[in-house]
């Protein structure tokens, strides 16, 4: 069985214990090959091209839960684990990890935490670097390191659990994890806003800010965006230059409440809004959620900006001869846009050099997450380089001496 990567085809092992998966990587150095970790292989496309011959490794079997004391709102699983089922599982007790996973019935949670991926929830709950109290790893010597523990208050040594967040697989293979849980909302809401210009959309941002209420997710949609969210929920909504959606999750007074102040915040901007409660909500948070891995979509980038930059950067694309589906999870200055088929190329790489150069005057940068495999040979895929680079290699180069783990595809 092969796994391609890039274009690249490499075998594919998938070990069935930590054991085993510690026995194949010491033999990696004997055959001069690299490992390149995939988890549940939904975001292979994201990175550089790998650089050398190598071995795919597959984790998905690694799916134990090794210890669920859910009274302590914590949980230890294996990496392997699908993300969807860890969710159900923790659904049967009342509980959640409340990070947006896109696909989450493929992507596994090591691959989820190694790419630091995380949806519109991130404005109220944070990111997977919240939330991994212990990670253990196999690096490339293969043998397993341990970090962290299994109780929320472990101080104990350095946090490797953060290093290790959204180290793409380059430092270690992610074998176990314990997370700190929340409990499920007794009820969830999101309102929908209609606005009319960048104007508009600045008031209504400025509004969130001084707000009584305490949205846990405030998302910014151009058209084709916010038309995928319309379809997603089968129910037609009046078009609008710009849309705005606002999330709630609480206890069913304090939604409630929440959607009746927001009203009378927004009442003098004279803007069209609609409130969507409970099942109704629930397309809408998915469709969000999964905005930023739609298929097929041949380019697309994500911008992490100054959040009142948002604005003007949704101005700036929109603008642009290529026609950009975007989505901010505004809250974080965090922007996704997939370039529509059938876009001219000299375009797209013309207006993702501007939006890079205006990201970065934004206090930010911009990476792209998918585009043509041939692309990236010329392309600034990670962005502008940053001043603590230099970190980031010398890391790399400790722990991993031989540049075996995923070489190429991101640091060194």
């Amino acid at each position: 069985m092969n796994c391609e990567i890039d274009g690249i085809s490499f075998p594919l092992e998938q070990p069935a214990s930590v054991a085993d998966l510690c026995k194949l990587v010491r033999n990696i150095p004997v055959s001069g090959l690299a490992i390149y970790p995939v988890g549940g292989r939904t975001l292979l496309d994201l990175g550089l091209p790998p650089t050398r011959d190598g071995i795919a490794i597959d984790t998905t079997q690694l799916d134990r839960v090794i210890d669920y004391p859910s009274r302590d709102m914590t949980i230890t699983v294996e990496a392997g684990i699908r993300v969807g089922k860890l969710q159900e599982i923790l659904k049967a007790e009342g509980q959640r990890l409340p990070v947006d996973v896109p696909r989450r019935a493929e992507a596994t949670l090591g691959g989820a935490i190694a790419t630091n991926v995380s949806g519109p929830r991130r404005f109220g709950f944070g990111t997977f670097r919240d939330y991994v109290i212990g990670i253990s790893v196999v690096d490339a010597d293969g043998n397993e390191s341990k970090a962290g523990g299994r109780v929320v208050k472990n101080v104990a040594g350095y946090d490797l659990c953060k290093l290790y967040t959204g180290s793409l697989g380059t430092l270690g293979i992610i074998t176990q994890v314990t997370l700190k849980l929340r409990p499920l909302p007794e009820a969830s809401a999101v309102v929908w806003i209609k606005l009319e210009e960048a104007e508009q959309a600045a008031a209504a941002l400025d509004r969130l800010v001084v707000s009584r209420t305490r949205p846990i997710a405030i998302e910014l949609l151009s058209p084709a965006a916010a038309d995928h969210v319309t379809h997603a929920i089968g129910q037609p909504l009046p078009p609008a230059p710009l849309v705005l959606v606002v999330g709630f999750e609480d206890n069913a007074e304090a939604v409630k409440w929440q959607i009746d102040q927001l009203q009378t915040e927004l009442e003098d901007l004279k803007v069209w809004r609609q409130a969507f409660e409970a099942v109704d909500a629930d397309p809408i948070w998915q469709a969000l959620v999964e905005f930023q891995a739609l298929q097929p979509n041949r380019v697309t980038f994500k911008a992490n900006i100054r959040r009142s930059g948002v604005v003007e950067f949704f101005d700036a694309a929109q603008r642009q001869a290529t026609h950009w589906a975007l989505q901010s999870h505004t809250g974080n200055g965090i922007v996704y846009g997939h370039a529509s088929s059938g876009s001219d190329e000299a375009d797209v790489r013309t207006s993702l050099t501007k939006l890079r150069t205006l990201a970065v005057a934004l206090q930010g940068n911009l990476v792209i997450r998918r585009c043509p495999n041939e692309w990236k040979t010329d392309l600034v895929v990670w962005g502008e380089p940053r001043g603590d680079s230099w970190l980031m290699q010398a890391i790399k180069r400790k722990l991993d001496p031989l540049n075996l783990l995923n070489p190429g595809r991101f640091v060194g």
